[in-house]
């Protein structure tokens, strides 16, 4: 039994999942991540287990990404990526 047929919908109660966090990355000679800071995660070093580039809508604004599967101590992994138009860091948390 439904308890308020007549009730309102709409897209209000939606929340998006997976958003990227920022995160705060130290990197070698090469831009590859080697320690990162997140919210949970004060200060951990990391290993790259992968690394891509993903670069599309040029015809407008433009995405430039450089993103990176981390092995971080402690065995939890992570994909993090380099927003390379605003030079900002993130991990995308829920992958």
């Amino acid at each position: 039994m439904v308890s308020n047929p007549r009730a309102a919908t709409g897209a209000g109660a939606l929340r998006p999942l997976s958003q990227p966090e920022p995160v705060a990355v130290e990197v070698d000679g090469g831009g590859f991540p080697v320690t990162l800071s997140l919210r949970r995660l004060p200060q951990a070093s990391c290993m790259v287990e992968d690394a891509w580039r993903l670069d599309d809508e040029w015809w407008r604004m433009g995405i430039a990404r450089r993103y990176f599967r981390v092995l971080i101590t402690g065995g939890l992994r992570l994909v993090v990526y380099h927003d390379l138009v605003h030079n900002q860091w993130y991990a995308q948390t829920g992958s």
